[in-house]
């Protein structure tokens, strides 16, 4: 089987590929991350593919997955908290109203290329004030957009899921497995 190389810094991405049996070895992109005037969507699609392209530069023989997760609220991109208070103030905005969570992926191997992308709503319960505080003290909402983790402490505050689980841990994975096929 060919090595598949995770264009990515989320170790909770690598795990959901090894639990699923994808096995895969993350190779950080260092590109930029700015992408302005454009949707949720577009924001996701565009740096899952500058990802997937600096690390297929890198390893042009290799299975190569550019992988990116965004939350999106009433239309906007919520961030990875830059702080404390940024994360109790989407917190706040969560609380109580479903949004998105979107995941595109491209996929590159030798001159073959796939992409997806997948889309699954989250409704939060209202949350208060102390639990905001809580969960922000947990430090578990600093590395994620959206300041949540659907796998971890954060999964107390989700009312209801439609669509892939999988996606709100950051990989569709029957997508992402479907791709893979078309390129092995």
């Amino acid at each position: 089987m060919k090595e598949i190389l995770l264009a990515s810094r989320s170790r909770r991405r690598k795990e959901v590929m090894d639990f699923s049996g994808l096995k895969s070895r993350i190779v950080v992109a260092l590109v930029d991350d700015k992408v302005e005037n454009v949707s949720p969507l577009e924001e996701a699609q565009i740096l899952a593919k500058r990802k997937c392209d600096y690390v297929h530069k890198q390893y042009p023989n290799n299975i190569v997955i550019g992988v990116v997760t965004v939350v999106n609220l009433e239309g906007k991109s919520l961030p990875k908290p830059k702080d404390e208070e940024h994360a109790k103030e989407i917190l706040k905005k969560l609380s109580g109203k479903t949004h998105e969570v979107i995941t595109a992926c491209y996929l590159k191997y030798k001159d073959q290329e796939e992409y997806l992308d997948a889309t699954t709503k989250v409704t939060f319960a209202e949350m208060s004030d102390d639990e905001i505080e809580y969960y922000v003290n947990t430090g578990e909402v600093f590395d994620k957009p959206g300041a949540y983790s659907a796998k971890g402490f954060g999964s107390r505050y989700i009312k209801k899921i439609d669509g892939d689980i999988y996606n709100t841990y950051g990989l569709p994975v029957y997508q992402v497995y479907s791709a893979l096929k078309k390129l092995w």
